[in-house]
């Protein structure tokens, strides 16, 4: 089925619907959203005021402890890439929603390479503990947005850097950086 878009215009302005595939629609269901349960919903997250900050923390936290697990061997090798791909996972998809763009964009970069390895070595903890102190830079000085020109540089400093390990040590991290 082609994707059938609908417009409409509400207060908080223009409204696309998409219609879902037939492949989503098995998965979700189908039925017609009410229009304006989606204009309150995209009101309230234009308007969400809510603090990312203990959020943020506790998933930074969460991967601070993963690291020193590591570092003291006390996880399985099969489990750590799924452990750090968690909580950097959980910023991802909560920081954009915050206004903490460059926190999303960040995590997604990293995500996407540690998705890419089979296992972990030095080079790879010290690119995540460097990806780690960012993060809690970004939060604890709540930049939120794409951080201006120094958030657009420390973005451009994390892809160099993979893509430096990557060069080094190739492990298939494909994606829009190369």
């Amino acid at each position: 089925m082609a994707e059938k878009t609908t417009e409409f215009e509400s207060e908080a302005g223009t409204v696309k619907i998409t219609r879902a595939s037939y492949a989503l629609q098995d998965k979700a269901g189908s039925g017609e959203i009410d229009p304006q349960l989606i204009v309150r919903a995209d009101t309230y997250m234009n308007e969400n005021n809510e603090d990312f900050t203990p959020l943020a923390l506790e998933h930074l936290a969460r991967l601070a402890r993963i690291l020193s697990r590591i570092k003291t061997n006390k996880l399985r090798s099969g489990e750590i890439i799924q452990e750090l791909v968690v909580p950097i996972m959980h910023l991802k998809a909560n920081g954009r929603m915050f206004r903490y763009d460059l926190v999303t964009d960040l995590a997604a970069t990293m995500l996407t390479f540690l998705e890419s390895l089979d296992q972990l070595d030095s080079d790879i903890i010290a690119l995540v503990e460097t990806h780690l102190a960012s993060q809690q830079l970004l939060i604890a000085k709540q930049i939120k947005g794409n951080g201006g020109s120094n958030g657009q540089l420390l973005k451009q400093e994390l892809e160099d850097a993979l893509r430096r390990y990557n060069k080094k040590n190739p492990v298939g991290f494909k994606d829009s950086l190369n």
